[in-house]
């Protein structure tokens, strides 16, 4: 799935209908995608934030390095909590270091709630 620059909008964001695809996509069972969290966050991070996929490592700072802002920060939460089924507060997401941290958070997180 390669999502073009043709579909982001000026802010560097995907559009509505790029938007509802990830959140389709992403909404299958977990049973049936043999992809880790890890893969599957950094796609959405890809494609939220509208980055080549060498850029997603799990030391780059979602801020810093990946230029997210709170808009951004909170489109990955919805797509979070979509493709999971878990919540995440805004002071969550802002307090992260980098991807590996977020990972790791989404994981915990995941874990609490089997």
């Amino acid at each position: 799935m390669v999502i073009g620059n043709y579909f982001v909008h000026n802010h560097g964001y995907p559009g509505l209908n790029v938007l509802k695809y990830l959140l389709k996509y992403f909404s299958k069972k977990r049973e049936r995608c043999t992809m880790t969290v890890y893969e599957e966050i950094k796609k959405m991070i890809i494609i939220v934030l509208a980055l080549d996929k060498e850029a997603v490592v799990p030391e780059a700072h979602l801020q810093d390095d990946l230029g997210a802002d709170s808009l951004g920060l909170l489109a990955l939460a919805e797509a979070i909590d979509t493709r999971f089924g878990i919540e995440l507060q805004s002071d969550d997401l802002v307090d992260i270091p980098n991807v590996g941290e977020f990972v790791k958070l989404v994981e915990s997180k995941i874990a609490l709630k089997s």
